[in-house]
């Protein structure tokens, strides 16, 4: 009898460690899919899963700059193998033929080196094994034709040897405008500027860019900004 009792508890021990092997088996796989990373040349995507059901999930995708120049205009596209997108954040995203691509927004259009960016969406029918074809889209910038935009410069304030000087940008096309910048000979000194950058100075000729909040001119709308010589 004694023996029987000892038989039934080694059989019982036995069972118990076969099921927790189970499913820390089980918890190590559903780890390891909860998650998706694709390294480039000059960046990191990373995929994590956040929450998933039976009808669909919700991730988090993280852009990491490796390398030591600003990406800006960035965009990731990826494919799903079925389900499709209902929402996102901090992006926006369009759709051809389940071929997904989420593009920057106006505030988080620059990824500055060694920095990285984070944005969100959910998935209906679908979670993160149905993503596949991870990829970072860069856009180019467009050289646009003059009558496609019209600038005025206009005096605000002037003083001694100094001036405040408003320039506006409206954009004269039925699409928005992104990332813009201009470029135009001045022979004088700026000593500050707000609402845009003084990306380069060659000779007499300085070039501006948007700030890092203004970078879109939506059809029919303007932008100004100002700068002290």
């Amino acid at each position: 009898m004694k023996l029987i009792r000892q038989t039934r508890i080694v059989a019982l021990i036995l069972a118990l460690c076969m099921v927790l092997c189970c499913f820390s088996g089980y918890s190590k796989a559903a780890a390891k899919e909860a998650c998706k990373k694709v390294e480039g040349n000059d960046y990191i995507i990373t995929i994590a899963e956040q929450s998933s059901w039976d009808s669909g999930s919700v991730a988090e995708v993280r852009i990491k700059n490796t390398s030591d120049k600003a990406i800006r205009n960035w965009g990731v596209s990826l494919s799903l193998t079925s389900g499709k997108v209902i929402n996102c954040w901090n992006t926006d995203v369009t759709n051809k033929d389940n071929r997904y691509e989420f593009r920057c927004h106006n505030d988080n259009r620059e990824i500055k080196p060694g920095e990285e960016i984070a944005f969100g969406y959910q998935l209906s029918g679908a979670d993160i094994s149905n993503v596949t074809d991870v990829k970072l889209v860069k856009y180019s910038t467009e050289n646009n034709k003059s009558e496609d935009y019209s600038i005025n410069h206009r005096i605000v304030n002037q003083w001694d040897n100094k001036a405040t000087i408003e320039t506006v940008i409206t954009n004269n096309t039925d699409r928005t405008l992104e990332d813009w910048e201009i470029s135009f000979s001045f022979d004088a000194k700026i000593y500050n500027i707000w609402n845009a950058k003084v990306k380069s100075v060659d000779d007499d000729v300085i070039t501006i860019q948007n700030a890092d909040y203004n970078a879109e001119i939506k059809a029919g709308q303007s932008v100004s900004f100002g700068y002290q010589v």
